[in-house]
């Protein structure tokens, strides 16, 4: 019988450190498998190391440096050279945490919303597609603001449904200072996280039928803000608006490097309407739906042993379909994990040993 979230069994508290040592022990098997396979310093990841080097020799960032995102990932990179040293490993092993950080994260919202086992499932699928080579890491990525603001966000998410839920403590608070610190890592992120937060206080006030609560939250969230706003502030006072945005920001629309560059940078990397590669991507998405549908009949139409048995080596065999690793790239196949993660989260506990399995 599937499992509700909001009942707990005695061994609840066992069960939830079992399952994050086991989201460590997966991080660390990852970091050892693919070490040193991580990022490209000719394409953007040597920008994460010099960018903290340059300001520990004194220089401010996007007025001496360039740099196209939030100032906090750079400093928190010079932090961690001030006190470690210029090494290589610490950024590496920095890049490790992180990636923990966003799966445990990942595993408290999803075991807050449909039970542990899809919360597991959501953070060792994370783990797969963060451990691959390239410039598309958690690791040694193209920017540590991406990483660091992926995991700021998560807090944010985490303790606007910590409210939601009615739980105890300054969960609005604490969830616009991380929607705060994300925007100071990745502008994105912060839009995303206010987004949200806007949305959740407008229909609490919407259902509540009264203002107050809705004064009382936006307070509550006052402080994140002027924290980011001060901070993007004296960079635009002090540099000018348009020295910011269009000597660093340069990714932003109607920017000169956007008029010039933007039409041939998005048609390299971004999504184009090319009929062949759509009827491709709809393939995809297609086979992956029917996949799911299969696995899910499998499991449902299961009436002896025998049956179950067959299911489980049904089971078995597409799993490892799902996490499959090219040994002669050296990629990940995090495609194939994500289109699989539905089926995960509908499998709870046998999800779990099926995945283990492998």
């Amino acid at each position: 019988m599937a499992s509700i979230p909001g009942l707990r069994s005695p061994f609840g508290d066992w069960e939830d450190a079992a399952s994050r040592g086991l989201i460590v022990v997966v991080a660390i098997a990852l970091a050892w498998y693919t070490w040193g396979c991580w990022g490209d310093f000719q394409v953007d990841c040597g920008r994460e190391l010099y960018v903290p080097t340059e300001i520990l020799r004194g220089k401010l960032i996007y007025r001496e440096i360039f740099y196209p995102y939030g100032p906090l990932a750079p400093y928190i990179g010079a932090l961690l050279m001030a006190i470690f040293g210029p090494h290589l490993v610490v950024f590496y092993l920095f890049g490790i945490a992180v990636a923990i950080g966003c799966a445990i994260l990942l595993f408290e919202l999803g075991a807050m919303l449909e039970g542990r086992a899809t919360g597991l499932t959501a953070a060792l699928a994370l783990l797969f597609m963060g451990f691959g080579s390239g410039f598309a890491n958690y690791v040694f990525p193209y920017s540590y603001a991406a990483t660091i603001g992926l995991a700021l966000s998560l807090i944010c998410a985490l303790f606007t449904l910590r409210h939601l839920f009615g739980r105890r403590g300054y969960n609005l608070l604490l969830a616009g200072l991380g929607a705060s610190l994300a925007a100071l890592c990745k502008q994105e992120f912060g839009a995303a996280c206010y987004l949200m937060l806007a949305f959740v206080l407008a229909m609490e006030a919407a259902r509540g039928r009264s203002i107050r609560p809705l004064l009382h939250a936006v307070a509550a969230c006052a402080p994140g803000v002027v924290l980011w706003v001060a901070i993007y502030g004296w960079f635009f006072w002090t540099l000018t608006p348009a020295y910011m945005v269009d000597a660093n920001w340069i990714g932003m629309p109607g920017t000169y490097s956007t008029r010039t560059y933007g039409a041939h940078l998005y048609f390299v990397i971004g999504q184009r309407f090319i009929p062949r590669e759509m009827m491709a991507m709809a393939m995809w998405a297609a086979l992956s739906l029917m996949l799911w549908f299969l696995l899910a009949k499998l499991n449902r139409g299961a009436r002896n042993s025998f049956v179950q048995t067959r299911n489980d080596y049904a089971e078995f065999y597409f799993l490892r379909v799902a996490v499959g690793v090219n040994r002669r790239t050296g990629h990940w196949l995090a495609a194939r994990v994500i289109s699989m993660f539905p089926y995960f989260a509908v499998r709870r506990k046998k999800t779990i040993r099926s995945f283990v399995r492998l």
